[in-house]
């Protein structure tokens, strides 16, 4: 699993900022744009200034369904099911993402060119996974918040081991885009976020 990570490009910026005001991502006619792990609503506040069309998303407002690591149980980052203020553009999507994601995509029946990824959790990230990858559009672009330099990163709770088998299962051709810094430095709160894109899912 390790191996897939040894030459992500070090952009010395945050990856969405690069992604966005860099990269000028734009947004492809007919495609969705997501987010799995909305909180306060500052990052799809951010997405959501890119583009005039839809932003979703999907949150329960509960906190972490499970515990991810120390300091982070079942529970953290529970806004009591309150939805934070967003953007006009903005729509929530509120509830467990078993119970939203696949109602959702079904009823919409669109190619997603965008997610942003900050769902913590293996089983979160894994169910993600799931149930996109038929939706997932040639060169969409994934942002990752935490896949990488934190304690337990490349164990069986984390995001990264959700897109280790995403990739190896359905022989998903990607490109990193690159991460703020380098593999294996001290977790600075700025150096966990990664971006890349799919290519094609064969």
């Amino acid at each position: 699993m390790l191996s897939i990570i040894q030459n992500i490009p070090n952009l010395n910026t945050y990856p969405l900022t690069y992604v966005f005001e860099h990269m000028k991502l734009k947004h492809k006619p007919n495609t969705l744009w997501l987010e799995f792990g909305v909180a306060s609503g500052k990052t799809i506040n951010y997405i959501s200034k890119f583009t005039n069309d839809k932003v979703y998303g999907f949150d329960s407002f509960e906190g972490l369904p499970e515990k991810w690591r120390d300091g982070f149980d079942k529970g953290t980052f529970n806004r009591n099911g309150n939805l934070p203020e967003v953007n006009s553009n903005v729509e929530l999507i509120k509830g467990w993402f078993n119970e939203t994601l696949l109602k959702f995509i079904q009823t919409h029946n669109k190619k997603v060119s965008f997610i942003h990824i900050d769902a913590d959790l293996y089983s979160s990230t894994k169910y993600i996974f799931d149930v996109l990858k038929d939706y997932i559009d040639s060169d969409c672009i994934i942002v990752f918040d935490e896949l990488v330099n934190y304690p337990g990163f490349d164990g069986d709770k984390g995001e990264l081991k959700a897109f280790y088998e995403f990739i190896t299962e359905n022989k998903v051709n990607y490109e990193w885009i690159g991460m703020n810094g380098d593999i294996y430095m001290k977790e600075t709160g700025l150096n966990n976020q990664v971006a890349l894109n799919i290519h094609s899912i064969n």
